[in-house]
Parts: C-alpha cells; structure tokens; sequence
C-alpha cells in the first residue's frame, strides 16, 4: 500500500527490506544462540518500534490522509496484532 502511494507521489520505494530484513536474519540467529524468550523481546520491541512510527505518522500533518486512512485501518491493527500474538507467546 504504502509503495503505491509513495509511486503515486513520484518517489520511488524501497527494492529492499534494508536494515529491517538485516536486523530480522540476526534474530533468527541470536534465537538459535540464545533461545526463543530473548528473541521474541527483541521482536516484541521492533514491533512497538514499528507501531510508534504509525501513530507519529497519524500525528504528522504532511502525511497525507489516505495514508493515515491505511495505517489506521490496516497497517496499525495488524502491527498491535502481531504485538499480542508474540506477548502470547512469550507468556505461554
């Protein structure tokens, strides 16, 4: 969604993951190392991390509102999901 848009405005999106896939493969490594508790906290604050950067998005007036429309109603609820399902998992 946010790749439409970002085409739509004559900028041209991200081909990669970039830091974020960087920093997902060294999870997964420190996982293997570590075990799955330390993992799923540094998941857990990447996730809120994420969901911080939508709602100063939501706060921010040059972000359009057919963005803030997405992150609202889809981008938004999905990162909180996903931010549940680790703590339940984590907790169980």
């Amino acid at each position: 969604m946010l790749r439409q848009h970002l085409a739509e405005m004559g900028a041209r999106p991200a081909e990669s993951s970039g830091a974020w896939g960087s920093f997902a493969q060294a999870v997964e490594g420190a996982a293997k190392v570590l075990g799955e508790s330390p993992a799923l906290d540094v998941l857990e604050q990447g996730e809120e991390h994420g969901a911080n950067e939508y709602r100063e998005a939501l706060e921010d007036s040059g972000v359009m509102e057919s963005i803030k429309q997405q992150i609202r109603s889809t981008l938004l609820p999905r990162q909180e999901s996903h931010i549940a399902t680790l703590k339940a998992i984590r907790n169980r």
